[in-house]
């Protein structure tokens, strides 16, 4: 009789381990996309933007004048 409830214990107990070792993988894989997701909302937020650097369009709204007297400032000649 104690041989067949030894035989039960250890077999809940076996039973019960895979599915215990299962959750805390399941936690953890669900932790790990946590992480993966922040890190690619951090790595969107970290994008630079001209508009912030204070540079904005100006630069793309010069004239051939401008451009010109600015060569023959420099001396550069093209």
């Amino acid at each position: 009789m104690l041989e067949q409830l030894d035989t039960q214990i250890q077999k809940n107990e076996g039973g019960s381990l895979p599915h215990i070792t299962y959750k805390i993988k399941s936690k953890c894989i669900k932790d790990l996309n946590t992480k993966i997701k922040t890190i690619k909302l951090l790595e969107i937020s970290i994008v630079v933007n001209p508009y912030d650097l204070g540079l904005s369009n100006a630069f793309l709204v010069i004239t051939n004048a401008q451009i010109t007297k600015e060569q023959n400032k420099l001396d550069i000649k093209i």
